[in-house]
């Protein structure tokens, strides 16, 4: 088998499960979020510097979570000074 390549359509396909991989663990990680809140009868928080997609500000606001970016934080580190 030397010289053996993985067709385009393969790579696409492991691309994809490896995507999909990641997407479930996200799910997960954030089902885990959204119930450790409930149980401390709070709301989820997350945070990003780069911010969110808007497929992600759609489940936030969704979902009752917080959500802030690098700006929010700077806000905030403004504040607190």
């Amino acid at each position: 088998m030397s010289g053996w390549r993985a067709s385009p359509s393969l790579e696409v396909f492991t691309d994809r499960v490896h995507e999909l991989s990641i997407l479930a663990q996200a799910a997960a990680d954030l089902d885990q979020l959204l119930t450790a809140a409930a149980g401390l009868k709070a709301r989820a928080w997350c945070v990003s510097q780069a911010g969110f997609a808007p497929a992600a500000l759609t489940f936030a606001a969704e979902n009752d979570i917080l959500i802030s970016n690098a700006e929010d934080l700077a806000a905030v580190a403004r504040l607190v000074k």
